[in-house]
């Protein structure tokens, strides 16, 4: 609380004192009139006692007895601070003002203007809170001058004025720490967290830093800094300096409310850096001082030291501990059955790992990594010699393997090699070769390799030649891939050349006088360098290539390569510029592009905001006779749009799409399986929503709604607008199963939290609190990120200030002392 101390005349105090053994009465009968000296000393008496309530009341009759009497102000005074104490909030504001008109210029103002503001502060009236606050930036005592700085900030937050809250806190928590300022380190918090929200983590950390390792920090602010910078070391890979960190938290707070948490992070630190047997012993003394309590996660992280060093006899226990325990939740227990198949395969107890993994994909059909385990399987049958039992499983892998599966190569590698003992060449190749040409395939290219491999080893030399030749013409973007073929090629080709003496060759032409062609030469160079993975010597000689006389002839193939060389030494801004030079050329003379390539470089250009060149793109693949492209080119031209705040232009160009669609004028490759036109009038149902034209926004999302096999993610998007609309009209009772849905029925990483967030202010408006408290720490769980983005939202912040999650932010005091 704010200091409440005040100054009497020296007579007064020695009244106070006199009478301080005495009998206290109530409030004075007409025969027992007080006169003002013993009326005020009364009342001091029963203040000195703690009475606040009897106080209170002596003290009013002592301000409307004596109105005038010098000792009124400090009876009023004190009457104010027995109201306040008691909570009496509206009568204690009553009566600041009734003081604050009657003696403007006294003493006490400071400290009445701090508990003004205080209460309009926490009655969420930050103008007027913010006003008072402001009146004190000046006051010649620097700790009443900082502590309406510091809330002035919070006003400001409230509010919504993130960058001037940030400003204030920043000029408060640059002082140097003392004993007598408090708010100096809160200040500086707030700067950390603010820093923290808007993905400045670095910045961040500094100050985290700075908390963390000062003189006069709060403890809680000190150990929630020193775990918030030790994360941000975590996350940017410097295990071993945020392992220093957690272990100084756990020096310093041993009972801390971080402290378990950091106990934890601090093996997995260890862990993520190889450093297997600290993180084990780090593991045991856990269990030491935590007893028989069993905590899945730091099991798992226990398990997790085992195996990496290779303790899989040891580690097998633990995850299967782990897996029975009923407490553990669902996915841990999925992982510990997982860890299971990986210790038993590398014990070379193979008929249990077929039996585990067996097990498991039973048990988790669904699970991501289910076709690992099939390949796991595969390899332990092979192990065992039972190739024509591998094969299935193998297959089974590459059948339910989704993404860029880690294990692809090397699965096909073991088909392939169980094809090879069961010498069923000839199946292998056809197999493989199927596979390269259908659509859904993430590497056709490495498939038509093995292709030309098992056609080799089955005599089909024709066959296998066309494969090779097939994957250098239609993937030369593909360089493992197109290295491998031309290794091949060259054995096939010229005595088992190899790409090294191809690169011999090409040096020695272009050391003779009388080639022609150096360009040429030059770029073929940089092609097999990049092929060789010599990404530095490729782009030398490529960039060589387009200096000579015949770049014209190489520019658009050599400026590919030299482009993809440069996003392999990750020189992505060198590479972009390239690309812009491609782009510059006329569309007739560019390269074919392939689709897949225009859409990264798109993405890449529009995540640098270079909307130009995105939208350049974009405008380019519209110009596709594929369907497909031209859709897929529409939706994202209209997010450029968009970003460009060129809201009306999408708008315009979307209900073109849509125009178009209905009337059958975009035709597609795959016609069963076309886009939905609702897809694109959910679009621009949000972009309605957002240009205030909410009936069209509600027509437009009843209509998605209303269609049958539309995706989840576009229902999801027209939900969140229908509950936003019906919000803003004051229909919170239609809105609420709109939003409610947005998350239930779906985990969409946009508008599931944008649901929640809807939801928690329909509840507030509906008065159910609790559901409201609910919800958002579901949303602090489930999508931390935006979490952090609404935290301060005025509907949002009273709910993250009584949410007591261990990893809230440390809170100020409300009512400094």
């Amino acid at each position: 609380m704010i200091p409440c101390q005040t100054s009497l005349p020296k007579a007064v105090a020695l009244m106070v004192l006199l009478l301080g053994a005495g009998t206290l009465f109530a409030q004075p009968t007409q025969t027992d009139v007080l006169g003002p000296e013993e009326q005020i000393n009364f009342a001091e008496g029963n203040y000195q006692r703690k009475f606040y309530d009897l106080a209170a009341k002596e003290y009013r009759y002592f301000v409307e007895r004596y109105p005038d009497h010098e000792l009124a102000p400090h009876a009023m005074f004190r009457l104010i601070v027995c109201l306040r104490t008691l909570g009496r909030t509206d009568e204690t504001f009553s009566t600041i003002n009734q003081f604050q008109a009657k003696w403007p210029d006294h003493e006490s103002s400071t400290r009445l203007f701090l508990w003004k503001g205080e209460i309009l502060f926490n009655q969420e009236r930050y103008e007027p809170a913010a006003a008072c606050f402001r009146r004190l930036l000046l006051n010649e005592d620097s700790k009443n001058q900082e502590t309406a700085q510091y809330f002035l900030a919070q006003c400001h937050s409230r509010t919504g004025h993130e960058d001037l809250a940030l400003q204030t806190y920043a000029a408060l928590g640059a002082k140097p720490f003392d004993a007598e300022h408090i708010y100096r380190p809160y200040a500086l918090f707030a700067v950390a967290v603010g820093h923290q929200r808007r993905d400045r983590f670095a910045e961040a950390a500094k100050l985290f830093q700075r908390l963390a390792t000062e003189d006069h920090v709060p403890d809680p602010v000190r150990e929630e800094a020193m775990y918030r910078w030790a994360e941000f070391e975590f996350s940017s890979q410097r295990h071993e300096q945020a392992a220093k960190i957690y272990a100084d938290m756990q020096e310093r707070y041993p009972a801390g409310v971080f402290s378990r948490e950091a106990g934890k992070r601090r093996i997995w630190a260890h862990n993520a850096m190889g450093q297997y047997a600290r993180a084990i012993e780090l593991a045991r003394a856990w269990f030491t001082k935590y007893g028989n309590e069993f905590d899945y996660e730091i099991e798992y992280v226990y398990g997790a030291a085992l195996t990496g060093s290779e303790a899989f006899a040891e580690a097998l226990p633990v995850f299967r501990k782990i897996a029975d325990a009923p407490q553990t939740p669902a996915e841990y227990s999925r992982m510990a059955r997982f860890q299971e198949v990986v210790c038993l395969l590398n014990l070379r107890r193979h008929p249990e790992t077929v039996a585990a993994a067996d097990a498991y994909v039973d048990a988790f059909p669904g699970a991501a990594d289910v076709a690992t385990v099939y390949a796991f399987a595969g390899q332990a049958l092979m192990a065992e010699g039972k190739h024509g039992e591998a094969v299935p499983r193998l297959r089974k892998a590459l059948d339910t393997a989704v993404g860029e599966w880690p294990y692809y190569e090397s699965t096909n590698l073991f088909l392939a090699e169980a094809l090879d003992k069961l010498e069923r060449y000839a199946e292998a190749a056809v197999l493989q070769r199927r596979l390269a040409g259908e659509k859904g395939v993430e590497n056709p290219a490495y498939f038509l390799v093995k292709a030309g491999e098992s056609h080799a080893k089955a005599g089909d030399t024709t066959a296998a030649v066309a494969d090779f030749e097939g994957v250098v013409e239609r993937f030369p973007d593909r360089a493992d891939e197109v290295k491998a073929a031309m290794f091949h090629l060259t054995q096939l080709y010229a005595e088992r050349k190899e790409y090294p003496r191809a690169e011999t060759l090409v040096k020695t032409l272009l050391e003779r006088q009388d080639v022609s062609g150096r360009g040429r030469l030059l770029a073929f160079l940089g092609f097999v360098c990049y092929q060789q993975d010599k990404f530095t010597e490729a782009k030398t000689h490529l960039q060589a290539a387009l200096a000579t006389p015949e770049a014209g002839a190489v520019r658009a193939n050599a400026s590919f390569y030299l482009a993809a060389a440069h996003l392999e030494l990750e020189e992505t801004d060198e590479a972009l510029r390239v690309f812009r030079e491609v782009l510059a050329l006329p569309p007739a003379e560019r390269p074919p592009f392939p689709e897949d390539l225009l859409f990264r470089l798109d993405a890449l250009y529009y995540a640098r905001g270079q909307y130009a060149e995105s939208e350049e793109i974009a405008r380019w693949l519209l110009q596709r006779e594929v369907g497909e492209t031209v859709y897929r080119a529409s939706l994202r031209l209209s997010d450029i749009l968009v970003a460009r705040n060129q809201i009306p232009a999408a708008r315009e160009m979307l209900e073109q799409l849509l125009r178009k669609l209905t009337a059958g004028e975009i035709l597609f490759a795959d016609p069963a399986n076309a886009p939905m036109r609702e897809e694109v009038r959910a679009v621009l149902g949000e972009i309605y929503f957002r240009l205030g034209q909410n009936d069209r926004a509600v027509e437009a999302m009843e209509a998605c709604l209303n269609t049958a096999g539309l995706g989840l993610e576009f229902k999801t998007r027209a939900r969140w607008v229908l509950a936003e609309v019906l919000l803003q009209e004051g229909e919170p009772q239609r809105a609420l199963p709109y939003a409610v849905r947005c998350f239930l029925l779906a985990r969409d990483p946009v508008y599931s939290p944008r649901g929640m967030h809807c939801a928690i202010r329909i509840f507030l408006k509906l008065g159910n609190e609790e559901n409201a408290l609910d919800t958002w720490r579901d949303l602090r769980k489930t999508y931390p990120a935006y979490a952090a983005q609404v935290r301060n939202d005025p509907a949002i912040a009273p709910l993250a200030a009584k949410d007591a999650a261990p990893n809230g932010a440390a809170e100020a005091p409300r009512n400094p002392e």
